[in-house]
C-alpha cells in the first residue's frame, strides 16, 4: 500500500471508478472524495472501503507523483500480538490436526500472492514473531511459499496462515481492510 510522505501531496486529483471506469476529478482532495462518494451513492454502488487509502495508493502510482510516496508500514498492535500468541499456542498444542490439506493451502496462497495487502515487513520484532510462527508448520510449504509475506489486513504471516484451519477471530477493522484489498479473501469465508 503506497501513501504520500509527510509534507507531500498529489499533483493531480483524479481517480477512476473501479466499477464503472468513470474518471472522477477535483481541484482538491475533498472535491475528489465528494465526487466519488456522491456518484457511487447516486448509482447505488457500494461505498469503497478505506477510500482515503485506495485513493492515495492509486495517486502514488501516477508518474506525476513519482518520488512523493512510500510504502505504508505494516502495524501490529498489542491485541494482534496477543491473538497471534494465542493462535501460536493453539497450533503448537493441536499440531497437524489443525491444518488444512496441501491443495487448500495452495488455493489460499494463490489468492494471497497477488493481493495488494500481501506486504514485506522490515520491522525486526515482527519478523522475529513471524519466524516463531513459521516453526508451527514444520516443513510444510504451499506452492506460493516464497511469494507470501504478511497480510496488511490482519498483520499475520501468510506463509503459515494459509495452513491453519479457521475460523479466524477477525475484528471489524481487519475485515474492512481485507475487503478493501481483495473481496475474494479466503479468510473472510472461513467458518
Amino acid at each position: 500500500m503506497l501513501t504520500f510522505m509527510p509534507f507531500q501531496t498529489s499533483s493531480v486529483w483524479q481517480f477512476p471508478d473501479p466499477d464503472t471506469g468513470r474518471l472522477h476529478t477535483g481541484r482538491t482532495r475533498a472535491e475528489l472524495v465528494n465526487s466519488i462518494v456522491n456518484y457511487r451513492a447516486q448509482n447505488r454502488l457500494e461505498p469503497i472501503a478505506r477510500l482515503d487509502w485506495v485513493i492515495d495508493n492509486y495517486l502514488c502510482t501516477l508518474p506525476q507523483n513519482t518520488g512523493k510516496c512510500h510504502h505504508k508500514p505494516l502495524e501490529r498492535g498489542f491485541v494482534q500480538y496477543i491473538k497471534g500468541g494465542a493462535a501460536l499456542v493453539q497450533q503448537l498444542f493441536y499440531g497437524l490436526k489443525n491444518m488444512v490439506t496441501q491443495e487448500e493451502a495452495d488455493r489460499r496462497g494463490s489468492i494471497c500472492k497477488d493481493c495488494p495487502g500481501n506486504v514485506k515487513v522490515d520491522d525486526g520484532y515482527i519478523k522475529w514473531a513471524d519466524d516463531l510462527a513459521l516453526h508451527t508448520i514444520g516443513d510444510k510449504r504451499s506452492i506460493h511459499h516464497d511469494k507470501l509475506f504478511n497480510c496488511e489486513g490482519c498483520s499475520c504471516p501468510m506463509k503459515c496462515k494459509v495452513w491453519y484451519k479457521g475460523p479466524f477471530n477477525l475484528s471489524l477493522e481487519e475485515k474492512d481492510k481485507m475487503v478493501s484489498y481483495n473481496k475474494l479473501c479466503w479468510q473472510l469465508k472461513e467458518r
